[in-house]
């Protein structure tokens, strides 16, 4: 299980309350995105908030997480500690520039970093997941901002998705907002971060339920196909399935 070089243009925003189903979301996400790429998942979660499930390991180290991620690449790789969500993105995008080497050399074509792939190269692509976008550190200096949209403007090129769930879409995370091109908006009060999703182009007119959903119930808008955007809720059958999610060990690197 692969995906095309440059086919992997995916940049998912999670917004709601604490509480309100966004990790739950999240995870569900990244199986089906896992299950149909191959995609190695690997993101940043404080305390390991983001679930206990058997698929899922937790590290202290990015470098325990960069060793257990080579070992066992089936499971998704979380650190808790010992680093910030930049540090992650950046081990992503490396990861990922090693598999589209490889992919390309394979491929019997000349690897060159600063050119896009041949059509048709297939690659393991990486998904980062970064549970809270608050503990992002970039963005205080017009430098680290720049350095942050790179990667976001860069990610498909890198092969790189990337996944953000917060509560507070207007701290330190907006520039994520800004070139995010999926949107789930969970239950969310404050007019300030209304303001950050209507930015992304969200009609006001369809926000005004989301003070009220239930726990589990979302808005579900993709840049991509606009008329398509509808309200909706995790189905129970996929929380079951997070449960009973099964790890074949076997899975090496591509």
């Amino acid at each position: 299980m692969t995906a095309e070089i440059g086919s992997v243009d995916r940049i998912t925003s999670i917004i709601g309350e604490r509480g309100t189903g966004k990790s739950t979301l999240a995870l569900i996400d990244a199986v089906r995105f896992q299950n149909t790429t191959g995609a190695l998942v690997i993101g940043h979660s404080p305390n390991g908030q983001i679930g206990d499930y058997p698929f899922i390991r937790f590290h202290k180290s990015l470098r325990a997480l960069e060793r257990a991620a080579g070992r066992k690449p089936a499971f998704m790789h979380f650190l808790v500690t010992g680093g910030q969500p930049e540090d992650v993105m950046v081990y992503a995008r490396s990861v990922a520039r090693a598999y589209r080497k490889r992919a390309i050399e394979r491929a019997k074509h000349r690897w060159d970093e600063h050119k896009p792939a041949p059509r048709g190269v297939a690659a393991t692509p990486v998904l980062c997941v970064i549970d809270e976008g608050t503990h992002l550190q970039r963005g205080h200096n017009n430098a680290d901002l720049a350095e942050l949209e790179r990667a976001l403007t860069s990610a498909r090129h890198h092969h790189v998705a990337y996944t953000m769930l917060t509560q507070a879409p207007t701290a330190r995370s907006w520039a994520f907002q800004e070139q995010a091109n999926r949107f789930r908006v969970f239950r969310y009060l404050h007019e300030w971060g209304g303001n950050a999703i209507r930015a992304a182009g969200i009609p006001a007119d369809e926000l005004a339920p989301i003070r009220e959903l239930p726990r589990f119930h979302y808005y579900h808008f993709d840049k991509e196909s606009p008329q398509d955007a509808h309200y909706t809720a995790v189905d129970p059958a996929d929380v079951e399935a997070l449960r009973r999610r099964k790890i074949d060990d076997s899975w090496a690197f591509l």
